[in-house]
């Protein structure tokens, strides 16, 4: 939902701002006792001068689908364009994908490992919600890669410049109740996309 790039989501009102030029929600990390879910935005320079409006704005999203909470049907639309994807999936590299499934086996019963990141099981608001409350600022880990910014250390492995900062209070408590642009609003259901498809 929050990757959604249609009237009144996050990338359009980023976009109307001249801040962003695309977004992409994605699991990222997955291990068997934590997972992350990433949020990447390509900034303009605009955005980069501005990143705690961005972050706002990422948050207030989550607190619209938060307090709007996800619906059924929704929640079947998403799943049913999950299981098009695994369909329609491009094939990839056979040593890649093996080494993926040799990953996977290790996390996931043998018969859910083709379709991993695509299947989605029953829908159950209560887990959906607790995910959800975890969004927090707090929870947070926000990486700005800026090639002009001043830094103070260098990886090891990479020789790549970078600096460290904690999140000051204010901003914490700024992104924990965002004000909620009147142009961002819950996406709709995709079923221009299901109709092509089906």
């Amino acid at each position: 939902m929050l990757g959604y790039e249609g009237k009144n989501s996050l990338l359009s009102e980023l976009k109307r701002q001249g801040l962003a030029n695309s977004l992409y929600v994605f699991q990222g990390t997955d291990l068997s006792n934590l997972a992350t879910l990433d949020i990447s935005i390509d900034l303009t320079q605009a955005g980069l001068a501005n990143i705690d409006t961005i972050v706002e704005q990422v948050f207030a999203s989550i607190e619209l689908l938060r307090s709007s909470g996800i619906q059924e049907t929704i929640y079947n639309e998403e799943k049913r364009l999950g299981e098009q994807g695994f369909r329609f999936k491009e094939k990839g590299g056979a040593l890649g994908y093996v080494s993926s499934l040799s990953r996977r086996l290790q996390l996931y019963p043998t018969p859910q490992i083709l379709n991993v990141g695509y299947s989605m099981n029953d829908f159950q608001p209560e887990l959906i919600a607790d995910f959800a409350a975890k969004l927090t600022p707090e929870n947070m880990l926000l990486t700005v890669y800026n090639s002009a910014a001043e830094t103070d250390k260098t990886s090891p492995w990479y020789d790549t410049p970078y600096k460290t900062e904690t999140i000051s209070q204010a901003r914490l408590d700024r992104w924990r109740t965002p004000e909620i642009p009147a142009s961002l609003k819950t996406a709709t259901l995709i079923r221009l996309l299901l109709k092509i498809w089906s």
